[in-house]
């Protein structure tokens, strides 16, 4: 049997629940909430495919490698400042 209920002020009470009685074994499952639109939460739960040619998906992705290589070596060639010196 599933029942449904809250937690209210640490304790969980159950909804529409006949009497259980005492030292009856239970089991909870926590429901996750939806994580918030756009975290990394939800970007990693999304069942995304890529429909388009798979010539075109290794430019892409060479292409972010090499902006990402650029961006190290533009960090790397950076002037450190005095704060992050000390």
């Amino acid at each position: 049997m599933t029942y449904r209920g809250t937690v209210k002020n640490g304790v969980i009470v159950v909804e529409n629940c006949p009497f259980l009685p005492n030292g009856t074994s239970v089991r909870v499952e926590v429901e996750e909430a939806d994580p918030a639109r756009g975290t990394a939460a939800a970007l990693l739960r999304a069942d995304i495919r890529w429909e388009g040619d798979a010539v075109e998906l290794d430019r892409l992705l060479a292409e972010v490698q090499q902006m990402r290589a650029e961006d190290f070596r533009l960090e790397a060639d950076s002037p450190k400042s005095e704060a992050s010196l000390l």
